[in-house]
């Protein structure tokens, strides 16, 4: 019996001396979640901002390539989220609401924001004839020299010119 004691005893001696006090499970609370673009591919590297709204502690996150997000140990309280990425338009969730041990999960779905672009010419436009209807060129010896006809004809010449082509009537040439 004695020995049955010291056995029991030994038991509940080392069940007392190998365990660990259990911390505190209140305290903590998460917010995690997922952002995706109007055609639900995912975005990555958005800024995440989680603040307390009755502390105004501000935690803030990236989403990761899968465009997800975790903001872990919060305490528990009322809390507004807000997500932004160049190009699109932020979003914001507000009252959210943590308790103890509490996991949260949200979705964003951002619109492309609209662009607003401003282009700056500087420099002057050519100056356009308008008010005739002529073509002028000039056909230097180079030119002439370099001609593949035989006899250098005049009216060959003529076929250089932008805007003339040759035609049955008298002369052989018009402006096309």
């Amino acid at each position: 019996m004695l020995e049955r004691l010291l056995v029991a005893l030994l038991v509940v001696t080392c069940l007392i001396g190998t365990s660990r006090p259990a911390l505190a499970q209140g305290g903590i609370a998460e917010i995690n979640g997922v952002v995706l673009d109007q055609s639900q591919a995912v975005l990555p590297g958005v800024t995440v901002v989680v603040t307390n709204v009755g502390t105004s502690a501000e935690r803030t996150v990236v989403t990761g390539p899968d465009g997800r997000f975790i903001a872990p140990t919060l305490i528990p309280g009322v809390y507004r989220v807000s997500v932004e990425l160049p190009g699109f338009q932020p979003q914001v969730r507000n009252n959210v609401e943590l308790s103890v041990g509490q996991e949260v999960t949200l979705s964003f779905a951002l619109s492309v924001s609209g662009l607003a672009e401003e282009v700056t010419v500087t420099g002057q436009a050519p100056v356009v004839e308008v008010t005739t209807n002529r073509v002028a060129t000039q056909i230097g010896t180079q030119e002439i020299d370099n001609l593949p006809t035989q006899g250098r004809s005049t009216m060959a010449l003529l076929s250089l010119v932008p805007g003339v082509t040759p035609t049955l009537a008298p002369g052989g040439f018009g402006m096309g």
